[in-house]
């Protein structure tokens, strides 16, 4: 397994502007944040042998319920820590998003079944999600692995870190095969 753009936990891209040279952009997963804006990716531009460090975002008609990970992260860890999370070392987040005044984080479970952990200033409630409900636009695309970064390549996917402000890793993205 091998993509171009994404090696060594971070996705990479490279080009030449003609009076400048070359230019590569480095763009690591995190809770980056400017002022009040967050945004979710570190980013590091290289023009010219000129390094340029800021935060970017994804953007277009279609982007990954990633793309702000941060604002999940308090919701993800308030679930895990919860004692309504399953037991074992395997948890994947699918899919995060806000209902209302929730954050909802969708967990698939080792060995099959998914569930919602409703994270509010009320507290948690968890609810099991029916193996008829179809999965949604986005659902495992891609999946969020809490607390490390996995060797690319297990479980078929290859895995982008996902850092805090102080560099530390926090998670990984999963990309490619299904865990279905």
């Amino acid at each position: 397994m091998a993509e171009p753009w994404l090696a060594d936990g971070v996705q990479r891209y490279e080009g030449r502007i003609d009076r400048i040279g070359g230019i590569a952009l480095t763009l690591e997963a995190g809770p980056c944040a400017i002022g009040d804006i967050r945004y979710g990716h570190f980013a590091t531009l290289n023009m010219g042998g000129r390094l340029h460090e800021g935060c970017a975002r994804e953007t277009g008609p279609h982007p990954l319920w990633t793309r702000e990970i941060g604002e999940f992260l308090p919701a993800v860890n308030a679930c895990l820590a919860d004692s309504g999370a399953p037991p074992g070392n395997s948890h994947r987040v699918s899919l995060a998003y806000h209902r209302g005044g929730s954050a909802v984080v969708r967990f698939d479970h080792q060995g099959g079944g998914r569930s919602d952990c409703h994270y509010n200033a009320s507290g948690i409630s968890w609810q099991t999600v029916s193996d008829q409900e179809p999965r949604q636009p986005g659902e495992g695309n891609p999946y969020f692995i809490p607390g490390r970064l996995p060797q690319d390549g297990e479980g078929c996917f290859l895995y982008e870190s996902v850092r805090d402000a102080e560099g530390r890793i926090i998670g990984a993205l999963a990309h490619g095969c299904s865990l279905r």
